[in-house]
């Protein structure tokens, strides 16, 4: 599971929730089947993160050098293909 030393402050500062108090919810579905909006806060931030620190940095030095930044992260087409291949990584 992605995670850095600053992650909890980021999404603390971000959503105003402690991951680390609901560690339990990012594995297991809530008892009641109900949507954790916990799950979602986590995985939203993951995403943004990266976005952040791996795409806008690249696609910035691309547009610095005169370079087309084109191309995918694995199995993009679809929320399975991204579920399952984040899985297995």
């Amino acid at each position: 599971m992605p995670y850095t030393t600053d992650f909890n402050k980021t999404c603390f500062n971000k959503y105003g929730v402690n991951i680390e108090d609901h560690l339990p919810v990012l594995i297991w579905e809530n008892e009641d089947n109900t949507i954790s909006p916990i799950r979602y806060y986590y995985h939203e931030h993951i995403a943004q993160r990266f976005a952040e620190s791996f795409s806008y940095n690249i696609g910035d030095w691309c547009a610095k050098h005169g370079i087309a930044f084109t191309g995918h992260v694995m199995n993009e087409s679809s929320l399975l293909g991204q579920t399952v291949k984040t899985a297995l990584c």
